[in-house]
């Protein structure tokens, strides 16, 4: 199904799996109850009905919960319940109408019941139902999800599919943190119930009919039963033809797929949760590709080891569909001097430190419109005016108290007036850190992170999630992780008992760097709003002194760009607004460290763009052995190295910043990690002006001030950001 998809109703199928029936596979193993799916579609729900304004005939919800149990309780995601939900929705969508598939759970991996097609000792990749410990128990494979999502392209549909799980889970030392959403073993368990989408031969016929390959085939991601897995194709063998659908995966098949509690209490997928803390800034003209790079950097950024990968037609916009609906939004109930009542609450999924922007009513009025209540122009193109930032205090089940933070129009607010959710306030700048090991070691280096006077890092309360994890190692090496306690590349030898790189000052470094990386502003009624676009355009293998390199068109290397070490890539920024914009380019590098790379910073601190004008750049990759940095117009800092020390991969973060008004960016450069402390490579200008610089000033060193700022929604000026994941290989 290629071309345009005409605008039709959208139609979602949620399915969140916290619980699972009693379950013991053959080789003792089992499929352990999670924390975080229930409340991931609860979030989507929610954004469906309020931000695109979906009815809730539209929406079928399939959750089990701790107060699900009952086998015979109605909605829950057996196998027999996905199966049918799906079957429904293909009977029920006309042709042009949009279909959302989320699932949150976990995934497996079981022998496979196509040897004919994938070889004797393949697997198929699974989606785990909420009975399948009961005797008629069975896995949901790839080729029948397949066949059920071919039949709603086939029938007009276009399909979203988010897979919120994983195939190879296992046990992780921070598992009070992070948590996988899948197991590391092979479900061998016999399952002699049939499938109910089709008989073997039929699944298979399907999917050549579709294009599917044989086996061998490089589009075949199958693992293998001794462990191996091909990755050729992001989530290969959901479907074999990349026409009329988007699938969203949460990792690559070899990966895990975490749950954390971003705010703190409360678990969520941190596919589902950065999915619509991207979707938070959503607009008509957001392709699922320009959402996925910010997904990929904030879920990469927090777990070293999981990968969202984006399968299908990722040009196109989300969520097209109908003509303009008035302002969505939560209401303004009742305003006070300093503090408003808000008609939202934890049924909604709102929290504590979310921030609200409230639109002036008189200017907002009938100007949102969407595929079910998408922002975009409304008949007047009229552009809803911002009036002021609050953010909740406290959260009952469907109301909120809000404090005004910031006014930003010379108007009183007044009940009846709309707020939008611009920030769910999980982005913090000071995070917590847990200190894995016994003895006098490990007391003492949790007693040197409870000193810490930077104010960016603190002890992980009792029971708290930390999103960094250290452990003390019995040789007294010190290994630092993230959440999942997967251990972070690039960083120095450090040991309890040596002060060369005290550890607390690692750890605050690590954390500006990551307070730097989740930088962004969700207004999607900004004036600087989608006018930034950042993209590898070419590249070049040679390139001669002074001369701009030959543009040679990037090979198919998939959503994820990744260069190979020594060549030139040309890099794009344009500027897509109406306004003259200010744009600069920052590296944040694998050694930690944050650059300028355009313009170089003793040229310029910015450089300016009109409407339309966009400027290209050239970067060399380069994979050095030291750990080492470059800046100015070579990227790529140190290599990711294989156990035996063979340099793999590395990965930049380029991130590109556009405001309305000058402003200096020299506040966010970093030195490499094993520098850290030290003076910044250059000098930053004088005393923060903006609201904006003085967001940027909080991440430097030196304040023992408590960093609890949620990034973004604080500062009211105009700007925007972007960015863009670059793998380097050898």
């Amino acid at each position: 199904m290629t071309g345009s998809i005409k605008s039709g109703r959208l139609h979602a199928l949620l399915i969140g799996i916290n619980v699972y029936l009693p379950n013991v596979l053959a080789g003792g193993d089992s499929y352990p109850d999670l924390h975080g799916c229930v409340a991931d579609v609860r979030a989507v729900r929610t954004f469906l009905c309020g931000r695109l304004g979906v009815p809730d005939a539209r929406i079928t919800v399939l959750t089990a919960d701790q107060d699900q149990k009952d086998p015979g309780a109605q909605r829950l995601p057996t196998y027999r319940g996905i199966v049918t939900a799906l079957t429904d929705i293909t009977v029920q969508a006309e042709p042009g109408d949009q279909v959302y598939l989320h699932f949150s759970g976990h995934g497996g991996r079981v022998p496979t019941d196509f040897p004919a097609l994938k070889g004797a000792d393949a697997l198929d990749e699974t989606l785990v139902p909420c009975d399948i410990g009961a005797p008629h128990g069975r896995h949901l494979r790839d080729l029948e999800l397949a066949f059920l999502l071919r039949r709603m392209v086939e029938r007009g549909l276009f399909v979203t599919v988010v897979l919120d799980s994983c195939h190879a889970g296992g046990a992780t030392r921070g598992a009070q943190d992070a948590r996988a959403r899948g197991i590391a073993t092979v479900d061998r368990t016999a399952r002699p119930v049939p499938s109910l989408v089709g008989t073997s031969d039929e699944l298979v016929a399907d999917w050549l009919a579709a294009g599917g390959g044989p086996p061998g085939d490089q589009h075949l991601g199958w693992g293998t039963l001794d462990g191996s897995a091909r990755v050729a194709v992001p989530a290969a063998g959901w479907l074999p033809d990349p026409s009329g659908y988007v699938l969203l995966a949460a990792c690559r098949p070899s990966e895990s797929a975490y749950e954390f509690p971003f705010d703190g209490a409360n678990s969520r997928g941190a596919l589902s949760y950065w999915l619509l803390d991207a979707l938070q800034g959503f607009h008509p003209a957001t392709t699922y590709q320009s959402v996925y790079d910010r997904v990929l950097v904030k879920v990469h950024s927090r777990f070293r080891q999981q990968i969202p990968m984006l399968q299908g037609e990722g040009h196109r916009t989300m969520f097209v569909g109908d003509p303009a609906t008035p302002l969505s939004g939560v209401l303004v109930s009742a305003a006070f001097p300093g503090e408003v009542s808000l008609a939202t609450g934890h049924a909604q999924g709102v929290e504590p430190r979310a921030r609200f922007v409230v639109y002036s009513s008189s200017e907002a009025a009938g100007v949102m419109p969407a595929s079910e209540g998408m922002p975009a122009s409304g008949p007047s193109e009229a552009v809803p005016v911002r009036l002021a930032t609050v953010e909740v205090t406290e959260a009952q089940a469907t109301e909120s108290t809000a404090r005004v933070v910031t006014m930003l129009r010379d108007e009183p607010i007044r009940a009846g007036m709309r707020a939008v959710l611009v920030d769910p306030g999980g982005i913090r700048l000071q995070r917590a850190v847990r200190v894995v090991g016994t003895g006098a070691s490990a007391a003492a280096v949790r007693q040197q992170i409870a000193a810490d006077g930077t104010g960016f890092i603190r002890p992980a309360d009792d029971g708290e999630a930390a999103e960094f994890v250290v452990t003390v190692e019995p040789s007294g090496e010190l290994r630092i992780g993230d959440a999942a306690a997967a251990p972070l590349p690039h960083l120095p030898p450090m040991r309890a008992d040596s002060e060369a790189v005290p550890l607390a000052t690692c750890l605050a470094h690590l954390s500006r760097f990551q307070a730097i990386l989740e930088l962004d502003d969700h207004d999607p009624f900004s004036p600087v709003a989608r006018a930034l676009e950042l993209a590898i355009v070419g590249r070049a293998l040679t390139a001669h002194e002074g001369e701009r390199p030959e543009l040679i068109p990037l090979d198919d290397r998939g959503p994820t760009p990744w260069i190979q070490a020594g060549e030139w890539v040309t890099v794009r920024l344009r500027n897509a607004g109406s306004t003259v914009l200010n744009m600069v380019v920052m590296d944040l590098q694998p050694d930690w460290g944050v650059s300028q790379v355009h313009p170089l910073p003793w040229v310029s601190d910015w450089e300016p763009l009109d409407p339309g004008e966009e400027r290209d750049f050239e970067l060399r990759a380069e994979l050095a052995p030291g750990s080492a940095s470059s800046t100015g117009p070579t990227t790529g800092a140190g290599p990711r190295s294989d156990p035996g020390g063979t340099p793999t991969e590395q990965v930049d973060v380029l991130k590109a910043f556009a405001t309305v008004e000058p402003i200096s960016f020299r506040w966010l450069t970093l030195p490499s990690v094993d520098r850290a402390g030290g003076p910044p490579d250059r000098p930053r200008h004088g005393t923060p002006t903006t609201a904006l610089e003085r967001l940027f000033a909080l991440l430097s060193a030196g304040s023992a001030a408590e960093r609890t700022l949620v990034p973004g929604s604080g500062a009211p000026a105009e700007w925007a950001t972007t960015s863009l994941e670059m793998r380097i290989r050898p």
